[in-house]
C-alpha cells in the first residue's frame, strides 16, 4: 500500500509540473516573443569581430527590461515559438563600422523594421559603440512590439 501512494504523490507531482510548464494562451498570444540571433560578422577586422560577439549579447540586456516583452537567446527551441526574430550583420571598411538590424515576422517572414547604424571606431571604444548600438535597437524595435503587444491584448482570445 505503501508503494501506491508515493506512485499517486509522483503522478501528481508530474501532472502539476506539465500543468505549470504548459504555455497559457492567454500571455503568450498577447505578449510579443523576440528571438535575437547573433549579429553576422561579414568584415574580418578585429574590431568587428568583438563588436559582432558582444551585440547580440548587449541587445539581449536592454531588451531583457522592456516590459511586455519576452526576450529569447540563440536556440533552436527559441525560434520556433518566436513571433519575431532579430537579425543583424556588422561590417568594417577601414575606421567605419556599419551594424545593420532587421526584425522579422516569423509567420511570414516580412521585415517590419530595419536601420543601420554608422560608427567611428577611431572615436569611441568597442565597447561604447556596442552598448549605443544595441541601446539604439532596442529603443526601436521596442515601439513596433508594444503597438502589436496592445492590438493583441484589445483582441478577444477564444
Amino acid at each position: 500500500m505503501a508503494g501506491d501512494r508515493s506512485d499517486h504523490g509522483a503522478f501528481v507531482l508530474a501532472q502539476a509540473w506539465v500543468w505549470l510548464d504548459a504555455p497559457n494562451p492567454a500571455t503568450t498570444t498577447t505578449v510579443p516573443s523576440i528571438l535575437v540571433e547573433p549579429f553576422e560578422l561579414i568584415s574580418k577586422a578585429p574590431a568587428a569581430s568583438a563588436i559582432s560577439q558582444g551585440l547580440s549579447y548587449d541587445l539581449v540586456n536592454k531588451l531583457f527590461s522592456l516590459k511586455n516583452i519576452v526576450v529569447k537567446a540563440d536556440g533552436a527551441s527559441s525560434a520556433r515559438d518566436s513571433l519575431y526574430v532579430l537579425q543583424g550583420t556588422v561590417l568594417m571598411d577601414g575606421e567605419t563600422l556599419r551594424s545593420s538590424a532587421r526584425l522579422v515576422r516569423r509567420s511570414d517572414g516580412a521585415v517590419v523594421w530595419a536601420e543601420n547604424y554608422y560608427d567611428d571606431i577611431g572615436k569611441e571604444t568597442v565597447f561604447k559603440i556596442q552598448s549605443d548600438v544595441a541601446g539604439s535597437i532596442a529603443t526601436s524595435v521596442a515601439r513596433p512590439l508594444a503597438v502589436i503587444g496592445e492590438r493583441q491584448s484589445a483582441s478577444p482570445i477564444y
